[in-house]
């Protein structure tokens, strides 16, 4: 069933660490939820968007965690070609894809682009999509 094989989950983000955000060694894991068991989770972070349609080939993330302002390319331009690739059958889509901008009005760009789901970015833990994925 659901949280027996790892989550794979593929973050671009340029600035924080995604493993801190989403662990309960950083600001996750507040009583009623439950940071992410990272012993469950296989985290790939990339610190910039260089080639974002390789990199989603290449690990199959069932997860894309897009920052909003990152070089060379916004997670808005990011989430683009990932929905032109998709859309031309040349990738398959992240079962989740969640904006995690420290701006929430970047974030509903991307629930507007076809993101699943947008948090600030030191909330993107309580997405309901790791809850199978929670320190029990």
């Amino acid at each position: 069933g659901a949280g027996e094989q790892p989550l794979k989950v593929l973050a671009f983000e340029d600035s924080y660490d995604v493993k801190d955000l989403l662990s309960s060694t950083g600001c996750a894991g507040s009583l009623e939820l439950g940071a992410l068991d990272l012993a469950r989770v296989d985290l790939r972070q990339r610190w910039s968007s260089q080639e974002p349609l390789a990199e989603i080939e290449a690990f199959a993330p069932d997860v894309l965690l897009l920052d909003f302002y990152m070089p060379p390319f916004t997670g808005l331009e990011v989430l683009q070609q990932l929905n032109a690739a998709v859309a031309a059958g040349q990738l398959q889509r992240p079962r989740m894809v969640v904006g995690m901008s420290s701006e929430m009005g970047c974030n509903r760009r991307l629930v507007d682009a076809g993101a699943d789901g947008g948090f600030l970015k030191w909330d993107v833990w309580r997405y309901e999509g790791f809850d199978d994925w929670r320190e029990a």
